[in-house]
């Protein structure tokens, strides 16, 4: 970026972390995961998570499978109740580094994508494991309250688009 250039190699530099805008991504990154938990919850664990996007203006889970337009105004209305249950019941997250081993016994099956090499990170909301490296909240009371604000279905996938509403959410953030 701009002035990277200028800095040796070895230069001593002076990092500050935002600790607002941190926090504030962390609960729309964490509100997926809490997603991914209240689809379990509302009978719909088959479809398993795919490509998500927790940015402040364009926040979404995919899922791989469809729900069948006739019944995406329920889901949505249950999927909204059910994450915003699990944020109010204030449930831990867990967050550990475990070999590849460890980690496909945990997760059922290990992705692809998977180092078989290394150690992997696991978070766990509810119960339920991934892998993941993001910046989570440490307990689900921490999320703003979550709005479902559509489904949308194409090509076998479903993508749930969802916002935090009340709370403190960080309007400089996006």
């Amino acid at each position: 970026g701009e002035g990277a250039a200028a800095l040796a190699a070895g230069a001593r530099v002076l990092q500050r972390v935002d600790s607002r805008a941190r926090l504030f991504h962390a609960k729309l990154h964490s509100a997926g995961h809490i997603m991914d938990c209240a689809m379990r919850n509302i009978g719909r664990g088959g479809m398993k998570a795919g490509k998500a996007s927790h940015l402040p203006e364009s926040c979404w889970v995919e899922y791989i499978g469809i729900v069948p337009a006739d019944e995406r105004e329920s889901v949505k209305r249950a999927l909204e109740e059910e994450c915003n249950k699990l944020i109010e019941a204030d449930v831990g997250v867990d967050v550990e580094t475990v070999s590849f081993t460890e980690a496909a016994e945990r997760l059922g099956e290990a992705p692809d994508y998977l180092p078989r090499d290394r150690p992997v990170r696991i978070v766990t909301y509810d119960g339920l494991a991934c892998p993941c490296g993001g910046t989570h909240v440490q307990r689900t009371g921490q999320v703003d309250k979550v709005r479902i604000t559509k489904l949308k279905a194409k090509s076998g996938r479903t993508k749930v688009y969802y916002e935090l509403v009340g709370g403190d959410a960080y309007d400089d953030a996006v």
